[in-house]
Formats: C-alpha cells, sequence, structure tokens
C-alpha cells in the first residue's frame, strides 16, 4: 500500500519540524514535509466526524475516528491531486474502476509531486531563516490544509 509508505515519513518529518536541530538543506526539506503534513492532519478526523455526524452510528464512528490516522496521506493530495487524476487516469492507465485503489501508483505519484513541489519551497524559506509565520510558510499551510478540506467528500475508497 503505497499510502502507508508516506505515514512514517509524515510522522519523522513532523518530528524534524518541531526540533529544527540542523540547518542542513535535507534535514530543511523533512522539516518542511513536516510543516505540510501537520497542516493536514486534523483532517482525516474532520471527515470523520463529519461522516459520523451524518450517519451516526457509536461503532462506526469510534472505527472511523481510530482508523482517520491510516487515511492521513490520501488527504495531502487534496481537491488539485483528485481533480488531475480524475481528469486524467484513464487515459494514462488505459483503465479507471471504482476506488483511488486500483490506480494506486499514479494517485501516489501525483502526491509525491505536490507535496515535493512545495517542501523545495518552504525548505527554502526555512533556509533562510524563516519560520511557520512566514508569508509564504503559512501560505502553503493554509493552501494544503483547504485544498484538503475540499477533498474531503471524494470517495475515494469507493461507491
Amino acid at each position: 500500500m503505497y499510502g502507508l509508505l508516506f505515514l512514517p515519513l509524515m510522522i519523522w518529518g513532523s518530528i524534524c519540524f518541531f526540533r529544527n536541530r540542523r540547518k542542513t538543506a535535507i534535514y530543511q526539506l523533512c522539516r518542511a514535509f513536516g510543516w505540510i503534513s501537520l497542516c493536514v492532519f486534523p483532517v482525516p478526523f474532520l471527515a470523520a466526524a463529519r461522516q459520523s455526524i451524518e450517519d451516526f452510528n457509536l461503532g462506526e464512528t469510534l472505527l472511523l475516528l481510530l482508523g482517520a490516522p491510516l487515511t492521513w496521506p490520501i488527504f495531502l493530495g487534496g481537491q488539485t491531486v483528485i481533480r488531475i487524476f480524475e481528469d486524467n487516469v484513464k487515459h494514462w492507465t488505459g483503465h479507471r474502476r471504482d476506488t483511488m485503489f486500483d490506480n494506486a501508483h499514479v494517485f501516489f505519484g501525483l502526491i509525491l509531486v505536490q507535496v515535493l513541489l512545495l517542501s523545495l519551497l518552504v525548505a527554502w524559506r526555512f533556509q533562510q531563516g524563516k519560520t511557520w509565520r512566514d508569508p509564504v510558510v503559512l501560505g502553503v499551510g493554509i493552501f494544503m490544509a483547504g485544498n484538503a478540506m475540499l477533498g474531503m467528500n471524494w470517495p475515494w475508497y469507493g461507491d
């Protein structure tokens, strides 16, 4: 599962974001990835809570909330990756089925490109001694959180 490859990196990047011990470019890139991951972190829980409010069942609600961290990598793509994926996946792979899992390699490849480009921008600002309060860094964080929230309605698990 491609998403599970992202999860340890997201956790490690988040730890690096708070520690800020090294000034190397690679470490700052890891911190930037952590910043982006942290900005998206609440969204899986919001999606689970929203789903629970619409169709409340205590068992399902607990399952959704406990499983929310596992969906964290999917929300990194947000609406931008969803739109590109939905519009092009059939052309790129020759098929489109009911779920994202049928073409997960394409979906997570798109996430990787998006996150890498934004992480490079944020890492560049971190290299200059900027913090999360920098307008560019904060703007990237707000964009990622908003982008993820816009993607909450996408049935990536199938209908």
